[in-house]
């Protein structure tokens, strides 16, 4: 079953961010069509595609991650022996869900502060800038989890388990 949760997830996080990618686009072909088709230049196409471009970022990270498509360097490590590879990836792992706990919470406060505050053109609450922060956070982190046991029950003889993601 949470197998079958995590996969709805990952599809929510697919679609949500495909209309992110689709909104920038429309929103920029506004912005080019008034500036130069018409020669009135709109303020609020740009803000607003900065905005959705920030949820497009921290929504894309936990597909990225699943994905495999994430930064890793692993030319040192995969040099040494397969124990000590074990525990570097246990250890990195801990640590990135760590900072990423602390991202959370960083980015709840954030929100809790930005309620009042207004963007400049748009008038939108600045904590809808900063919501995507805490929910890409927990995604990500929830899928270190989820890689991490998968790692810890395959090295320590629970043999392989199936599931979302690689």
């Amino acid at each position: 079953m949470l197998d079958r949760i995590g996969r709805n997830a990952l599809l929510i996080l697919e679609i949500v961010t495909g209309g992110a990618v689709l909104a920038i686009a429309v929103i920029l072909l506004i912005q080019v069509l008034s500036r130069y088709g018409f020669q009135y230049p709109m303020a609020w196409p740009e803000e607003a595609a900065g905005f959705v471009f920030v949820w497009l970022i921290f929504l894309g990270a936990p597909l990225a991650y699943w994905g495999g498509s994430l930064i890793g360097i692993h030319v040192f490590v995969e040099t040494l022996p397969k124990r000590f590879q074990n525990v570097i990836y246990v250890l990195t792992n801990l640590i990135v869900i760590s900072f990423l706990v602390f991202l959370f919470f960083q980015g709840m406060e954030a929100i809790g502060q930005s309620w009042n505050k207004r963007t400049t053109v748009l008038q939108f609450s600045y904590a809808w800038i900063y919501m995507p922060l805490p929910i890409g956070v927990a995604a990500l982190a929830v899928g270190y989890a989820i890689k991490l046991v998968r790692h810890l029950r395959r090295v320590l003889g629970g043999g392989a388990s199936g599931g979302i993601g690689p």
